[in-house]
């Protein structure tokens, strides 16, 4: 997250990584011991903001739930969501992502003229 790519983060007093997902080899590992990792390491987590057994939510409720600018200081409007459906027994079987349709990604990559940049949401060098 140091560096911007469709969405600029206010990271004052946040660290510039935020864990998605963790894989072993070729295997994406269960979202129970992804957060027990980052607990036990420090590590910041994408948060999450619905859980069911046996429903879904709709676009529309985690959207709601997002709210405008995410959870993790986004000065522009948040980019989406990203659904993760697992087995009760935790065994992954899909994922989804959402992106609104007006995010452009890779906005903050190029000028004005569609020349590459570079847009920073910490200064470089500064993060402690």
């Amino acid at each position: 997250m140091a560096q911007a790519h469709g969405t600029r983060y206010d990271l004052n007093g946040r660290p510039p990584f935020v864990a998605f997902d963790m894989f072993s080899k070729d295997e994406r590992l269960q979202y129970g011991i992804t957060m027990r990792f980052c607990r036990s390491h420090g590590l910041s987590h994408a948060p999450v903001l619905f859980k069911g057994i046996g429903e879904g939510c709709s676009i529309d409720k985690a959207l709601e739930l997002l709210g405008e600018y995410g959870k993790y200081g986004a000065i522009d409007v948040a980019e989406g969501c990203v659904w993760r459906w697992e087995r009760p027994n935790g065994n992954h079987i899909a994922m989804a992502k959402y992106v609104r349709p007006e995010k452009e990604i890779g906005y903050y990559l190029k000028d004005e003229f569609g020349n590459p940049q570079e847009k920073w949401n910490i200064l470089r060098g500064n993060y402690q």
